[in-house]
């Protein structure tokens, strides 16, 4: 149980380590597992992958704040800033890989929620990149996301009018 405490506690950090970078409402969402995170499919996360328009990335990129990050990422090669935290890596990035066509930067953000100040993808969107990749991890939470939706839409069906 210790342990499990400390994990929550560390997503918090991640996610006031990602806030403390000031970037600005409306040009990011976080995408990946911290959607999942918040709405309780997983326990913890250990890495926020945030998803900006390509002209914001550039913008990040050239900055003095942001250019010793620059990195490239591990499926794509596409280029990212990795800024490493005590509570794990905030991986910022344009190029979403291996979304299916149509899933951009901004309708993702477009269709982002806000949790504990954040900004964060939909599970619809989730789900969509999941299917795509195809990973067996995904296949796992696929499932679970798919069983969150099918009880939020059988509790709005079933809500009084």
């Amino acid at each position: 149980m210790k342990i499990n405490i400390l994990h929550k506690l560390a997503s918090y950090e991640l996610l006031n380590s990602l806030l403390s970078l000031g970037l600005s409402k409306g040009r990011y969402a976080v995408f990946g597992s911290a959607p999942l995170w918040v709405h309780g499919i997983r326990d913890s996360i250990h890495d926020l992958d945030v998803v900006v328009d390509k002209k914001t990335f550039h913008e990040l990129a050239e900055s003095d704040k942001f250019k010793q990050y620059i990195s490239r990422g591990v499926l794509t090669g596409d280029p990212l800033i990795r800024i490493p935290t005590e509570h794990g890596d905030i991986e910022i990035f344009y190029k979403i890989p291996s979304a299916p066509k149509g899933l951009t930067p901004e309708k993702i953000i477009s269709k982002a929620k806000t949790y504990y100040g954040v900004p964060m993808a939909s599970l619809e969107h989730v789900l969509e990149w999941k299917r795509n990749l195809g990973r067996e991890k995904d296949l796992v939470d696929i499932k679970k996301i798919e069983a969150v939706l099918n009880r939020k839409m059988v509790s709005r069906v079933n809500r009084p009018r």
